[in-house]
């Protein structure tokens, strides 16, 4: 997912301007061979990111209903305002974050997302490691007083 989003990020403004809006419209029923390496890039990019996160959400077969409104919700469509492809990339980020999350602790990206949200390359270390944990001391076994009823 991460590489995707790398992909993402340096296509966000291919639905911008009016040629980059009509060939955003037009993408869907346009054969490859027409389409600029760029959108070729993009629309794979789209496609490996909602088929991982969907896949993770459902775990089941994606219909295109699902693929349509993951498509709305996370990447940039032709008219959107700079302030929604903002959104939709912080969308993505908290996505790919949380499929970083439930790899667990042994999971050790390639890139993280930095405090602003940049992608930059992962140093272990850099985040602050869990405390050690103290050597556990041994039990005092009890015993149980039938004379009593207590445990000493």
């Amino acid at each position: 997912m991460l590489g995707s989003e790398q992909t993402l990020r340096g296509l966000e403004g291919i639905n911008s301007g009016f040629g980059g809006g009509l060939a955003g419209t037009v993408s869907g029923w346009t054969p490859n061979g027409m389409k600029s390496a760029d959108r070729q890039r993009f629309e794979q990019a789209k496609r490996d990111f909602v088929n991982a996160q969907l896949r993770r959400e459902s775990g089941a077969a994606i219909s295109q209903k699902e693929f349509d409104n993951a498509d709305a919700q996370y990447f940039p469509q032709p008219g959107d305002s700079a302030d929604v492809i903002a959104q939709k990339r912080t969308n993505r980020q908290r996505a790919v974050e949380a499929m970083a999350r439930e790899g667990g602790p042994s999971y050790r990206p390639h890139s993280v997302f930095d405090q602003s949200g940049a992608i930059v390359p992962y140093q272990p270390g850099g985040t602050p490691s869990p405390a050690p944990r103290q050597p556990l001391t041994p039990a005092k076994r009890l015993r149980f007083d039938p004379a009593t009823g207590a445990f000493n």
